[in-house]
């Protein structure tokens, strides 16, 4: 079950127990119980949204705290990458254990090298190391953006390979007179 699925269903399940055990022990009015049912469910909705991260740092928030736009943007493109790859795992728990590697090495190293960049650029280094720090993050922000899109390509190359075969084949069959 998906993210969301999980969070609706347990916000559900505790507005449903919130509603039985108000009206049918408590015996309180059910005009009361329903507003607090309903109370209930948007308030565990929220609370149990997931936070998604590279690391320690939090998606969403990823890009706050980066001033230079093609950092944020190769941040965000990295971001936008790594759910990806997560989504696909959620969907397919059996590639884990394929993609330790990735997960126990590159997601880390994501975190690390953003992290720096945020901790540095609030530190006040002087502009020139500043500037040297900039240049190293976005080439490694590069080598990371690759590295995760070639991650996430992988899971899908049989499927890739599949369509290259069938559009082939439809390619000779149309050639050979099949299309009329």
């Amino acid at each position: 079950m998906k993210g969301q699925g999980r969070q609706n269903l347990l916000a559900m399940i505790s507005s449903i127990v919130t509603f039985l055990v108000m009206f049918f022990i408590l015996d309180w009015p059910i005009i009361l119980t329903v507003v607090l049912a309903i109370a209930i469910f948007f308030g565990v909705f929220m609370l149990t949204k997931p936070v998604l991260k590279i690391g320690d740092i939090e998606l969403e928030r990823l890009a706050d705290g980066i001033q230079n736009p093609l950092i944020a943007e190769k941040a965000q493109s990295l971001s936008g990458i790594a759910q990806n790859i997560l989504d696909y795992l959620e969907d397919a728990p059996k590639e884990i254990s394929s993609s330790r590697h990735f997960l126990n090495y590159y997601l880390p190293t994501a975190n690390k090298i953003i992290g720096n960049y945020l901790h540095l650029k609030r530190a006040n280094v002087s502009t020139d190391k500043f500037n040297l720090i900039t240049e190293r993050t976005v080439e490694s922000l590069d080598l990371l953006n690759q590295v995760f899109a070639q991650q996430r390509d992988n899971y899908y190359k049989d499927q890739m390979l599949t369509l290259e075969v069938e559009t082939e084949l439809l390619e000779k069959t149309i050639r050979l007179g099949g299309g009329s």
